[in-house]
C-alpha cells in the first residue's frame, strides 16, 4: 500500500445524460450504476465509492454542474442527497442542483474566491491536529463531515423533468469529495493533538439578555463517543456518520421553495407544522421542511449561511411566471412568534428586493453580471443559535403575492439531536 497522505481525493463522479421524467427519483450505487440500469460513472474518473470496511471516508464537498436545456434555460434538478452505507442521508444534506438557487457549483465557479464558503464541516485530521479544536471543547460541533466506511451512493430528483442530452439538454454531472483514513492514520492522528474532547458548550449572548431559567448556563451537553473509538470502524459513530449514540451532530444542508402562493401582506413561512405558525401545503415534502421545533427539548442548531432569492419557473411548470423576485420584500427567521430581525417601522426580517438582495445566492447573471458563475450563500448576519424555541425561516411579500416555487431559502449549519 502506498504512503498514506492527508489529501483530498474523489469518491464518486457521476455524469447523467439521460435525464429525469417529471416526478421521477433516481439513484446511482457505488459503482454509478443507475436505478434505470445505466451506467453513470464520469469515464476516466473513479471506478467506484465501495470501501467494504478497509478505510473510513469523510466527505468534505459535493459539487454540482447543473442542467440546461436547448435554449440554455436551467432546469429542474430539484434535490439531491448522498446515502452513506445503505442510509439515505437526507434528514442531514438535501440540496438543489437547479442552477438559480445553487449553493454548490465547482469550487473554481465562485464569485471571490477558490474554495467554498461553508463546507459540511471541518475534516477530523483537521480537528485532531489544528490547536484551535484539538483537545478543546466543541470539538464535536466542528468535525461534522459525513462520515461513511462501506459504501457511498447519491439520489436525485426532479418535480418538473431534466432533458436528456438526445433532445438538446446539457446533462449534469456531480462529484463528491473528501477525506480517507486507514487504522494506522486514526492511530496516529488521535495522539497528536491530545485526543478528543466530547463537550459540547455553546453560550450565545442572547441566553444572557433572555435569561432562560431552563438554560442558566447557556446549552451544555456530552457528545458520546462510540465504543470501538477512533477507528475504521468507529468513525461513522462520530459527527456526521451514520451511526452515532444518543446524541446526534451533523452538518445541516436543506433548501426549500414556496409549494403555494404567499400571502400578499404577512409572512410566508417555510414550514407545513403549525408549531412554527406554518400551515398545511406551505412546501412540498418533509424534507424540504425548515420549521424546528425545539421547545422543550435539547436540540440545538447554529446556523451559517442563510439565503433568499426569487427564482424562475423551471421549464415544465405551467403557472404565471412574473419577474424573479418582483414581489419579494423581506425575509429573516420567525423564533417563537417573533419576525426578525426587527427593522425600523415594524417591517421584520432582511429588506429584499429584486435588485437588492443582501441575501442572494445562487447564479451570479442577475446580481453580478457574471454569466456560468454563482454566488455564495450569504452568512447569516449575526450569530443565530436555536435551541428551546420553535423556529423556521419566512418570506414576506411586497402587497402582491409570490407565485407558487419562486422564491426559494437555502440554510446551512450544525444540528445537534439530544433528546
Amino acid at each position: 500500500m502506498a504512503t498514506p497522505w492527508i489529501m483530498e481525493k474523489t469518491f464518486l463522479d457521476i455524469t447523467d445524460t439521460v435525464g429525469l421524467s417529471p416526478q421521477q427519483l433516481k439513484t446511482y450505487d457505488q459503482t454509478g450504476t443507475g436505478s434505470d440500469g445505466n451506467s453513470y460513472m464520469t469515464p476516466k474518473t473513479v471506478t467506484s465509492s465501495s470501501v467494504g470496511g478497509t478505510v473510513a471516508r469523510e466527505i468534505t464537498s459535493i459539487e454540482i454542474i447543473p442542467p440546461q436545456n436547448s435554449s440554455g434555460v436551467y432546469e429542474d434538478l430539484r434535490s439531491i442527497y448522498p446515502i452513506l452505507d445503505d442510509q439515505p442521508y437526507a434528514h442531514y444534506i438535501y440540496i438543489s442542483g437547479y442552477g438559480e438557487m445553487l449553493i454548490n457549483p465547482m469550487r473554481y465557479k465562485f464569485v471571490g474566491g477558490p474554495s467554498m464558503l461553508v463546507t459540511f464541516g471541518v475534516p477530523m485530521w483537521k480537528v485532531l491536529t489544528d490547536p484551535r479544536y484539538a483537545g478543546k471543547p466543541n470539538m464535536a460541533l466542528a468535525a461534522t463531515c459525513p462520515k461513511y466506511n462501506r459504501t457511498l451512493a447519491l439520489a436525485v430528483s426532479s418535480r418538473y423533468g431534466v432533458s436528456s442530452t438526445a433532445n438538446g439538454g446539457t446533462g449534469f454531472r456531480i462529484i463528491v469529495r473528501g477525506y480517507e483514513y486507514t487504522d494506522e492514520m486514526l492511530a496516529v492522528l488521535q495522539t497528536v493533538g491530545g485526543g478528543w474532547n466530547d463537550t459540547i458548550h455553546v453560550w450565545p449572548l442572547h441566553t444572557r439578555f433572555a435569561q432562560n431559567p431552563n438554560w442558566p448556563n447557556g446549552y451544555t451537553i456530552q457528545y458520546q463517543q462510540p465504543s470501538a473509538g477512533l477507528t475504521v470502524a468507529g468513525l461513522p459513530g462520530y459527527p456526521g456518520g451514520t451511526k452515532q449514540g444518543p446524541v446526534k451532530v451533523g452538518p445541516y444542508w436543506h433548501k426549500a421553495y414556496n409549494n403555494q402562493a404567499t400571502d400578499p401582506n404577512s409572512a410566508f413561512i417555510f414550514s407545513n407544522s403549525t408549531d412554527v405558525q406554518g400551515g398545511t401545503g406551505h412546501i412540498n415534502d418533509g424534507y424540504d421542511d425548515l420549521g424546528f421545533t425545539f421547545k422543550g427539548t435539547k436540540n440545538l442548531l447554529l446556523l451559517d449561511g442563510f439565503g433568499v432569492r426569487g427564482v424562475s419557473l423551471p421549464p415544465g411548470q405551467t403557472g404565471a411566471p412574473g419577474t424573479p423576485g418582483s414581489n419579494l420584500a423581506r425575509a429573516g427567521w420567525n423564533i417563537g412568534g417573533d419576525l426578525l430581525p426587527d427593522e425600523v417601522g415594524g417591517n421584520e426580517g432582511v429588506f429584499v428586493s429584486e435588485n437588492v438582495d443582501t441575501l442572494g445566492y445562487g447564479d451570479a447573471e442577475v446580481l453580478a453580471g457574471q454569466p456560468g458563475r454563482y454566488l455564495r450563500l450569504p452568512l447569516w448576519p449575526g450569530k443565530l443559535a436555536l435551541f428551546d424555541v420553535n423556529a423556521a425561516p419566512f418570506v414576506g411579500a411586497n402587497g402582491t403575492a409570490i407565485p407558487q416555487d419562486q422564491v426559494a431559502v437555502s440554510i446551512t449549519g450544525t444540528i445537534v439531536e439530544a433528546s
